[in-house]
């Protein structure tokens, strides 16, 4: 017999005793009081233990999600472009390059420098390992950028951070935070785009200043898949996309991505890529 049964046994006849013994005494102030000590002494032999068993008994593990063994499992740097075996080039170990632009590390960040093309728009993007992501795991996406106040040609370049999936409805969505350069402006934008078309669902900007390392910070809630963008630890916008089921259902790209349109030049610095996981 288990120990909670045996304890239960004996409370139940130790109440059954006491309950004789107070239905024995005419007097109803003495059978209140037996009745009292009676429901104490049964409280404390069911109860009393299972509360010192659950105070005394360790927490039940929780599981923990894989951590991407290229990400520092403290400051969640994925790269702070600091190896010097990669200065004048990238760690290709860590990204993979697509489109067309010149890139280099050096002095412990990742140049990137445009030239003016003769393509209607030109751009590259940066991804790695960590593609095809659940978005119900994504919590942090976050990396440094400073934008050179060389822009040069009528509007506008563009450097983000985005996440992207083609299992939004309509197919292409994404969602990015990012900064804008133009003439003599530039701004921390944050969008979101889930269907697949030239119309953000969302969108909100703010003026900024070139030649400054900014933080941008792409967050994402597990609880309710709010998605916000944070410029230098300032919230930008927040907002649950019409397609937030989607986060939970799919996975997703992670990349930084650039983009020109042609007879423009400018150039770019990254530095401490974070992401959890």
């Amino acid at each position: 017999m288990s120990t909670e049964l045996l304890q239960i046994f004996f409370a139940l006849l130790i109440e059954i005793i006491l309950l004789i013994i107070a239905l024995s005494y005419p007097d109803r102030r003495r059978q209140l009081i037996i009745l009292m000590v009676m429901t104490a002494i049964v409280g404390g032999i069911v109860f009393v233990p299972q509360v010192i068993t659950a105070i005394n008994s360790p927490p039940e593990p929780t599981a923990t999600p894989t951590p991407n063994s290229l990400v520092n499992p403290i400051t969640h740097i994925y790269d702070d472009f600091n190896n010097p075996a990669y200065d004048g080039k990238i760690d290709d170990t860590r990204w993979l390059v697509s489109g067309e632009c010149n890139y280099l590390q050096r002095n412990g960040f990742l140049l990137i420098d445009h030239q003016p093309s003769s393509q209607s728009y030109s751009g590259c993007s940066f991804s790695g390992p960590f593609e095809g992501v659940g978005g119900n795991r994504i919590e942090l996406f976050e990396s440094k950028f400073l934008v050179k106040n060389d822009f040069q040609g009528v509007c506008c370049s563009a450097i983000s951070l985005t996440i992207a999936s083609e299992a939004f409805s309509g197919g292409g969505g994404h969602i990015s935070c990012a900064l804008h350069a133009g003439p003599g402006w530039l701004a921390g934008v944050f969008s979101i785009n889930t269907d697949g078309s030239n119309t953000e669902e969302f969108r909100k900007d703010v003026r900024t200043t070139y030649n400054d390392w900014h933080t941008l910070r792409l967050e994402i809630s597990p609880y309710d898949y709010k998605v916000s963008c944070f410029l230098d630890n300032s919230l930008l916008g927040e907002k649950i996309p019409k397609d937030a089921a989607k986060l939970y259902e799919t996975t997703f790209s992670r990349y930084i991505e650039m983009g020109w349109p042609n007879e423009t030049s400018g150039s770019f610095q990254i530095d401490d890529v974070k992401m959890i996981p």
